[in-house]
């Protein structure tokens, strides 16, 4: 997924660099790469030369993210020591890019860069009151906020402490901890252990904070060092998912969990009560994205142990829409009430693949409501993609089944066509699904085309005491 993103964004450079190459106003950007400790500035753009760049991309570039991507070349070039040049990419982004991500993308590497040449003027700058929009008085705005995240990330580098105390400065709870979560997750790059205990020392929001601080840095740690990772996770007392504070817990972990189920799921499986569930049902949806037999399989191991899985039903249709016979497999084991439960899920997603096979599994399964509500499923899904194919199966199904069948066939036809919802509810031999059926059809076609409905009574033949019923739904 990275490198798809890496590849498209280079995609939209080489895009944006064509486009900037053409317009007549364009001067070359200095070939200075950008600044940083290791590549001190050597020729940069001064003010006169950023303003030509940026009014090149105006006149070249429609597209924001593209026009982003080329603002970025130029901060990445310009000589920021002047902070005349800094205001001017600003007021540019903010004025030139109008997609929001585009400004943010922008912001973020201004900030960076800007910190780079000049930190005194970077932050003056950044933080100035005037600059905060209308709504958000006494705060930071968000283009700010974006900004003093790339700088402070990079002041990380050079002076740790002088950047967490700046951070500790910003007046919004909410842009504090956003800020602190950034710099020390950088800091978890590096030194992950002394990050761990520092950060769960800083003072977070009511939903965070503590040990759930600590635990927003797993993801992080864990492209480091997948075992340290869940050390430190182990690290956190069984009696905190117990406590009031739990749920700072499920807060912190819940990126790690979803990101790296497979790992997480050995600590996810001892954590006790309400937080445990929560996670194993978050963990559990996130794994069957990529993996649904492995996260079905941990899901039936923990029910096997005695805690119930809400999300078990699903995962079992995940399965089945890529391997049927897998998804059969692990329902043919389950206990009689949940295989009652679990045949639709499991018959609606084979339907999606494979429906007349999907339809031949559930004319095997015993009568009753475990059958009728898998046909149901089958029907319903086949209808939706091939009504005409789906009534043509019928007459291979026994009568009770055909029943079944077709109240799935009617249940999408009453979206799609409501005279041919009509004709096949006329179809159902049990008089009493066939009632239903049709007083269901009949609510919603007296309501959008009274007329067509009841011309189809007159010529239809039902007897008087149901045709009489259903002429009375007419508003």
């Amino acid at each position: 997924m990275f490198l798809a993103f890496v590849a498209a964004r280079r995609s939209r450079m080489d895009s944006a660099s064509a486009l900037l190459s053409t317009a007549s106003s364009a001067a070359p950007l200095a070939e200075t790469g950008p600044v940083s400790p290791e590549n001190p500035p050597g020729r940069r753009l001064i003010l006169d030369e950023v303003d030509r760049q940026l009014a090149a991309i105006l006149a070249a570039i429609q597209n924001p993210e593209a026009r982003a991507l080329q603002v970025i070349r130029v901060i990445e070039s310009a000589d920021l020591a002047d902070p005349k040049v800094g205001e001017r990419v600003w007021n540019f982004a903010i004025r030139s890019l109008g997609l929001e991500i585009a400004v943010v993308e922008a912001m973020e590497s201004l900030g960076r860069h800007w910190v780079i040449a000049d930190r005194t003027s970077a932050w003056s700058f950044l933080t100035d009151p005037t600059r905060v929009p209308a709504g958000f008085e006494g705060s930071l705005g968000p283009f700010q906020y974006e900004a003093l995240k790339g700088a402070l990330q990079e002041w990380m580098n050079w002076d740790r402490g002088e950047a967490l105390h700046l951070a500790r400065t910003v007046p919004l709870v909410l842009h504090k901890q956003g800020l602190f979560i950034q710099l020390y997750r950088r800091w978890a790059e590096t030194d992950p252990e002394t990050a761990w205990d520092e950060i769960q020392k800083e003072e977070f929001a009511l939903e965070l904070g503590g040990f759930g601080a600590g635990l927003t840095l797993l993801p992080v740690i864990q492209s480091k060092d997948p075992s340290l990772a869940l050390r430190l996770a182990r690290s956190v007392p069984a009696e905190f998912w117990n406590s009031p504070d739990a749920q700072r817990g499920v807060a912190g972990i819940q990126r790690w969990v979803q990101e790296y189920p497979a790992h997480a799921a050995p600590f996810v499986q001892e954590i006790p009560g309400d937080a445990g569930q929560m996670l194993a049902k978050s963990l559990a949806l996130h794994w069957a994205r990529t993996d649904p037999t492995a996260a079905l399989d941990w899901v039936l191991r923990r029910e096997a142990t005695g805690v119930p899985s809400h999300p078990t039903p699903y995962l079992l249709g995940e399965v089945a829409l890529w391997d049927p016979h897998a998804a059969v497999a692990r329902w043919s084991v389950a206990s009689p009430e949940r295989q009652v439960l679990w045949a639709p899920p499991l018959a609606t997603s084979w339907a999606q693949s494979d429906p007349a096979a999907a339809s031949a599994w559930a004319q095997t399964l015993a009568p009753g409501v475990e059958q009728d509500s898998a046909l149901r499923s089958v029907y319903l899904e086949w209808a939706g993609g091939d009504p005409e194919a789906a009534i043509d199966s019928l007459p291979r199904l026994e009568t009770s089944q055909r029943d079944q069948a077709r109240v799935g066939i009617v249940q999408t036809l009453m979206n799609q066509n409501l005279a041919w919802a009509a004709d096949q509810s006329l179809r159902v031999s049990d008089p009493l699904i066939q009632s239903q059926l049709l007083e269901s059809t009949f609510q919603r076609w007296m309501s959008s085309a009274p007329d067509a409905a009841t011309a189809w009574l007159d010529r239809s033949g039902l007897p008087e005491p149901l045709s009489t019923r259903l002429r009375a739904l007419r508003r």
